[in-house]
């Protein structure tokens, strides 16, 4: 089984011209997605749009901010797939899942369970019919995810683009076991290893892990 998460759009989108007077250096109406290396929220968005919505040249027109800005996404979405085939495999297309995908964020599969995240609302699928389970919103942990959920030891970690990290427990039902606020931005998904879990703020690697008695 294969899924993918691909669906731009869905949040406030700034006109062109904002994004076009920070990185547009030789003043000719397009952005190189390379010249927003500097800030990495919007070279993630830049780079999504070229790679879903445009041509993949490296180059951001206003036609193509303009397709990120309404959603357009040629057939998009979540989607569950079977692996296999040759030539046109549109009917290996099981499921597909439209309204509310992330732009930026992977959907994660944890104990039969996809769980996905947007502006703080996390919503859960069944992996096999796509079915929504659940949908709530995590309170005192909106705005923008730019790094994708991770799972381990029955848990949720969830980490929003103002720093502010929350902690589920996985299952049927919303959960918080925990939140904290690391008060640096947060763009990497964390990573999990030898039972720690460790968060890359804009200047900080953070570690957490059980205390050994």
């Amino acid at each position: 089984m294969k899924i993918a998460a691909c669906e731009p759009g869905g949040n406030t989108w700034l006109p062109f011209s904002n994004p076009l007077n920070l990185f547009d250096r030789d003043k000719n109406g397009r952005i190189e997605i390379a010249d927003a290396a500097s800030d990495p929220s919007w070279a993630a968005i830049f780079t999504s749009i070229d790679k879903n919505l445009g041509n993949g040249d490296g180059v951001l027109t206003e036609e193509e901010y303009a397709k990120g800005a309404t959603g357009e996404n040629k057939g998009g979405g979540l989607v569950r797939t079977r692996i296999g085939g040759r030539g046109d495999v549109s009917g290996n297309v099981v499921w597909r899942h439209i309204k509310g995908v992330p732009s930026l964020t992977g959907a994660l599969l944890y104990r039969n369970m996809l769980y996905m995240i947007r502006s703080g609302i996390v919503s859960t699928f069944d992996p096999e019919t796509g079915r929504l389970l659940w949908q709530e919103r995590i309170k005192n942990a909106a705005g923008d995810y730019y790094a994708s959920p991770v799972a381990a030891d029955d848990k949720i970690y969830l980490a929003n683009l103002e720093g502010k990290v929350t902690v589920l427990q996985a299952g049927a039902d919303l959960r918080i076991l925990s939140t904290g606020d690391l008060g640096e931005q947060i763009t990497a998904t964390p990573a999990i290893a030898g039972g720690r879990v460790y968060f890359r703020t804009e200047g900080t690697l953070f570690c957490f892990g059980t205390r050994k008695q």
